[in-house]
């Protein structure tokens, strides 16, 4: 398989690893439930935040993510679980503070409230690690953003492994294909 950076695929792949770890936690009980979105933007989606966010601001809809922004979205749990809760919009919008200020949604809460803007969500749960942002809502804020570092944590192992591994992306040259 040909390394093209992080793509839709390979945060499946990332997903996949972390869902029984995710699921352990939450049915046996440490997390509240089994049920919730995970979001991860695109590492693109950066470079026009501020543009979007500025007209948004000025037309009322900042609390919508642009969808072209989102390269993965998945939810755990049943549908009953899910229909408890708008848990996409809250994941999308956890994703999208993170998106706009370069920092998880928990530590805008608590040491850079100043950042936030009207519509944004206040909740925590969104992490960012190395330019890439990812999100989750359906449990508590701290398993939320914990369910986060892991998916992000995964999406970078993969990326590294597959640029390191043998026959990887750097003995094919320096340029990504």
């Amino acid at each position: 398989m040909t390394f093209h950076g992080v793509t839709p695929e390979l945060c499946k792949q990332a997903f996949d690893l972390i869902l029984p770890a995710v699921k352990q936690t939450c049915e046996s009980g440490t997390a509240n439930r089994y049920a919730g979105t995970f979001v991860v933007l695109s590492p693109l989606a950066r470079t026009a935040a501020a543009t979007w966010a500025a007209e948004a601001l000025k037309a009322g809809y900042l609390h919508e993510l642009p969808v072209e922004t989102i390269m993965f979205e998945a939810q755990i749990g049943t549908p009953e679980a899910n229909a408890e809760a708008d848990f996409q919009a809250w994941a999308r919008g956890k994703a999208l503070v993170s998106l706009l200020t370069g920092l998880p949604s928990a530590r805008v809460q608590q040491h850079y409230p100043h950042l936030y803007l009207p519509g944004l969500i206040l909740w925590d749960g969104s992490t960012v690690r190395d330019g890439l942002v990812v999100a989750f809502s359906g449990a508590e804020g701290w398993f939320d953003e914990m369910f986060s570092e892991w998916l992000a944590s995964a999406i970078v192992g993969l990326c590294r492994h597959a640029v390191h591994k043998p026959g990887g992306a750097l003995s094919q040259g320096p340029w990504v294909p």
